[in-house]
């Protein structure tokens, strides 16, 4: 039997505190784990590349409008993968060709009811953020 365990901190203390590339970049994961929920079958985990997160970030969901540095992208990931949410296959994270298994808990990092809230406050600071057209009169 495969699955995972949590312990849940009711004191809201000692939580891991994400920065908005980091929550994007989460956020494509868990979408690209829920696209593939129907091909999983007994495989738990989905697999895909640093590219396919990338795609998803930038393009197919626009969370962030330009591609992020792929430094910040490798840190991202790395620290991902030591809270246990993604597993290195082959490849660096720095590279678009990195492959990765996206685990099972990536639903208790980001649970269904907060998914499309977290979405929407991203694509709302993005537009906020957005120069305003000055017209030239």
């Amino acid at each position: 039997m495969n699955g995972y365990f949590y312990v849940r901190n009711t004191d809201e203390a000692n939580r891991c505190t994400l920065d908005k590339r980091e929550t994007a970049i989460l956020l494509a994961i868990r979408m690209i784990y829920d696209e593939n929920q129907d091909q999983l079958g007994v495989e738990q985990d989905a697999l895909c590349t640093v590219r396919d997160v990338l795609e998803k970030v930038v393009t197919d969901y626009a969370i962030l409008p330009a591609k992020p540095n792929m430094e910040d992208v490798k840190r991202a990931l790395t620290r991902l993968e030591h809270h246990s949410v993604i597993q290195q296959i082959d490849g660096k994270y720095n590279q678009g060709s990195c492959r990765f298994a996206i685990l099972p808990t990536v639903l208790s990092a980001v649970p269904d009811e907060r998914l499309n809230a977290i979405v929407s406050v991203l694509r709302k600071e993005e537009r906020n953020e957005e120069p305003e057209e000055n017209p030239a009169g």
